[in-house]
């Protein structure tokens, strides 16, 4: 995919450009160098914005992301892709691959959304999965709201084709992924909040065989 590939040529070099810096820095990290660097070298065209989040994050993730289409100044339809990486996660322990693999199925993720809101005419009118969970009363229940979800089961079956692609045998493994489930976070996931036979998990497993040819 194109968009994916120019991507990872501006990733690639804002990569290295990071590590002469930690290099002439006594190998400390400052995310907001690295947020700069990834700005300065992604292609504006792309339309993606990073963005260093100092608060204490509520998970170990090393960063998210987020789609968000509106109009451009000439009334045409555009979406930005925010990538918010998580300050406090990622000091000290940050990896050039990890944080690339991470960072580009995030992307990959959200392209899937980005496809699904132009295909939506009254974007005010949709609840994203975000929307849909608040006022939950429990993380257990946010959770279960946010990725029941019908645009999110999509989304994440598409990343959960590519865990899925990097496992030994991806066709025994979409067969019976109850046995691959510490290979599979985003399975996982699904599973901590749904039964194995429900509903969500079908979507999932769905959306996950459609994508897999694509990866594997």
């Amino acid at each position: 995919q194109k968009f994916m590939a120019e991507l990872e040529a501006g990733v690639d070099e804002a990569l290295d450009e990071y590590a002469e810096y930690l290099q002439d820095n006594n190998d400390i990290d400052n995310i907001h160098e690295l947020a700069s660097m990834l700005e300065a070298s992604v292609d504006e065209d792309l339309r993606m914005q990073f963005i260093v989040n100092e608060d204490m994050p509520k998970s170990d993730m090393w960063m998210y992301a987020e789609a968000l289409t509106g109009e451009d100044e000439d009334g045409k339809r555009v979406t930005d892709i925010v990538i918010y990486l998580n300050e406090k996660n990622l000091e000290g322990v940050y990896g050039p691959k990890t944080f690339k693999k991470i960072l580009m199925r995030l992307v990959s993720h959200e392209l899937v959304h980005k496809g699904q809101h132009s295909r939506i005419d009254d974007l005010d009118r949709m609840a994203s999965g975000y929307q849909k969970a608040a006022g939950a009363k429990n993380p257990r229940e946010w959770k279960r709201k946010y990725l029941r979800d019908p645009h999110e089961l999509q989304a994440y079956g598409e990343t959960l084709a590519q865990e899925i692609a990097d496992t030994e045998d991806p066709q025994a493994t979409i067969r019976n992924p109850e046995s691959y489930m510490d290979l599979l976070p985003t399975y996982a996931s699904f599973r901590d909040v749904f039964p194995r036979n429900s509903k969500q998990i079908r979507a999932l497993l769905k959306y996950t065989a459609d994508y897999l040819p694509d990866y594997a």
